[in-house]
């Protein structure tokens, strides 16, 4: 609950005044703009464009069309109307229908937890539509966990899924009041003038949870309206049963203790040969690291002779951060790399390392290239190697590497940064995915996992990304043009300092609209730039920033996991799909893919993207 005093002393009406402007600008630091942008009640379409990480949203409302002259001057056009109405000219609009009194995210009734993306709390938002309700000084919000009682209710005689039937609640019982932080309500024109953001103090938010929030001090058609949730998952059998699949894989592979068992025989990193070598080569005579032993769990001799095409290996070493496989074939003529021959599941301390030979009667080097804590931005080579030869009558795929079948072979390629940031890749494993409907999933370690943690409102416009990289790349551009005497002095426009003796307070009631700033900068604008070319494009930047700056938004979450889809010919890339984080599970992130026969010979890659503070 949040309320401002008003009837106070001056001094505590002082106090209060920062407070009290969460009556009506409460988000100043426009976290939900974007989404008051696409969810306000009065939106009736919308256009949308992406260029790599940049989304643009056209955004707009008509309350009314009809063939008066004057139609088009009274129509209430909300922000980004004008692209709006250009999207849809020409294009006769059907009947509107009425608009909602209550638009709020999470949206009302049964929610399905996967539109939280993986946000553990997410930041509420009411939008009580602004031409039936406003704010008054008495508005307050309150929230409880409840029980929905249900009292049956008939089932859909065909029903389209296999989760239970829903009956409508018919009344709830309320269990716990919850607290909430920062409570706070913004009447500015973005979108619905009208919106209520508030954020509870819970751990998470899990299946089953049910919430009754209650709004009060409105003026409007009601005075008090009460808003229940419903959090459940919904989740489509087919990625239930690939991740089923992929459970009872890992447990057939994993389903032997002796995995885990003490080292029988320890592997020194000490290289007397390959030390000499790298003394040599560094010009040294000493001071060359020595990596740490590797513990031998299931194999404590360097030559295995295998008749089968499948090995595993399972080695121990605490102090390593990662291990990643590297494998030759040994020829007469000069050892060759085999690539993706091997693959590695790191498991605490232990690593367990699996390899497919390619072909019978050959003889390939398994070696291992480390990253220890003492240097963990360098990959070194472990002198402990295995000499692996496949038996003649080894039941392998192909006749040898140079087989056309060769580069479908192996395991999707492992990476040491992965190990480093406890990703582990669980499907698809293979290097070669048929067409059909594929599952992807990606498991972050435990204690690797980082929450998101809301900040509290500051008062100050954070600067987005993408403005901040825009605005480092024309700062270096116009020093390096100085430098090399393209320009002679820097950009007049640029040199406008900002005033800080104010306080806060004051810089925050006398920020200006885009309007104003372009009005203030009018006469500085007028010169020309010190470079047509350099300074031309920051200037262009800068326009950008002042007409898009409230519509654009990074994206929340720690991490994010990329897969993209690149064309089979030309390898530019066709689409990027995310894998989302399951709300059951947050270390796991999957997604379910169905690929078309003429998409065969498309190449996939998965990136990693951590947020500015990692």
């Amino acid at each position: 609950t949040k309320q401002v005093d008003w009837d106070a002393d001056e001094s505590k009406r002082r106090k209060e005044w920062s407070r009290a402007c969460n009556l009506s600008w409460g988000d100043r630091t426009d976290t939900v703009t974007m989404r008051r942008l696409l969810l306000s009640p009065h939106l009736l379409r919308f256009g949308g464009s992406r260029s790599g990480d940049t989304c643009v949203f056209w955004t707009g409302a008509t309350q009314k069309v009809d063939n008066s002259e004057d139609s088009e001057d009274e129509a209430d056009v909300g922000q980004g109307g004008s692209a709006a109405a250009s999207f849809i000219s020409g294009a006769s609009l059907p009947a509107p229908e009425k608009e909602p009194n209550f638009v709020s995210f999470p949206p009302q009734g049964v929610c399905p937890l996967e539109l939280l993306s993986g946000n553990p709390v997410p930041t509420w938002t009411i939008l009580p539509s602004s031409r039936v309700f406003q704010p008054t000084d008495s508005l307050e919000v309150r929230m409880w966990r409840v029980k929905l009682i249900r009292n049956g209710g008939n089932a859909p005689s065909a029903p389209w899924s296999s989760l239970p039937h829903l009956p409508t609640p018919t009344a709830a019982e309320r269990l716990q009041e919850l607290k909430l932080t920062s409570v706070t309500v913004d009447c500015s024109a973005k979108g619905n003038s009208f919106c209520i953001v508030f954020r509870p103090e819970i751990t998470r938010v899990r299946e089953g949870d049910q919430f009754e929030v209650e709004l009060r001090g409105l003026r409007g058609e009601v005075e008090q309206c009460c808003l229940f949730y419903d959090f459940r998952s919904f989740p489509t059998d087919r990625k239930d049963h690939s991740m089923m699949e992929v459970g009872k894989r890992l447990h057939k592979m994993l389903n032997d203790m002796d995995i885990f068992k003490e080292p029988e025989k320890s592997a020194s990193g000490f290289d007397e040969k390959g030390l000499k070598a790298r003394r040599h080569e560094q010009g040294v005579k000493e001071g060359v690291q020595v990596l740490p032993p590797l513990g031998l769990v299931s194999h404590t001799e360097k030559v295995i002779n295998s008749e089968v095409p499948l090995i595993t290996i399972i080695v121990c070493c605490p102090e390593a951060i990662a291990i990643q496989p590297h494998v030759m074939q040994v020829r007469a003529a000069g050892n060759i790399e085999a690539r993706r021959m091997a693959t590695v599941l790191k498991l605490g301390s232990y690593y367990h390392f699996r390899l497919k030979l390619p072909a019978a009667y050959c003889t390939f080097e398994l070696s291992f290239l480390m990253v220890t804590k003492d240097s963990p931005d360098k990959l070194q080579e472990h002198p402990w190697k295995y000499t692996i030869i496949s038996a003649e009558g080894c039941p392998c795929p192909m006749g040898s590497l140079d087989h056309p079948l060769y580069a479908r072979f192996g395991f999707s390629p492992p990476l040491a940064a992965a190990q480093v940031f406890g990703l582990t890749v669980m499907a698809p494993m293979d290097y070669h995915v048929r067409t059909g409907f594929v599952y992807f999933m990606v498991h972050l370690q435990p204690d690797m996992l980082r929450e998101e943690v809301m900040g509290q409102p500051t008062g100050e416009m954070p600067k987005s990304l993408l403005w901040q990289r825009l605005e480092e790349a024309a700062e270096a551009a116009e020093k390096e043009a100085i430098s090399n005497s393209i320009m002679k002095f820097p950009d007049p426009l640029f040199e406008v300092k900002e005033d800080t003796s104010k306080s806060n307070n004051e810089r925050l009631s006398q920020q200006r609209t885009s309007l104003q700033m372009r009005r203030q900068t009018a006469m500085v604008i007028k010169a020309p730039p010190a470079d047509p070319v350099v300074g031309g494009v920051r200037r262009m930047w800068r326009e950008m920033r002042t007409e898009m700056g409230g519509q654009v938004q990074d994206s929340s979450g720690p991490m994010h996991f990329d897969l993209a889809v690149l064309h089979p010919e030309t390898g530019t890339q066709r689409f990027v799909t995310r894998l989302e984080q399951q709300p059951a599970f947050p270390e796991i992130f999957d997604g379910l893919l169905q690929f078309q026969e003429s998409e065969a010979n498309s190449k996939l890659e998965l990136f990693v993207r951590f947020n500015r503070g990692e």
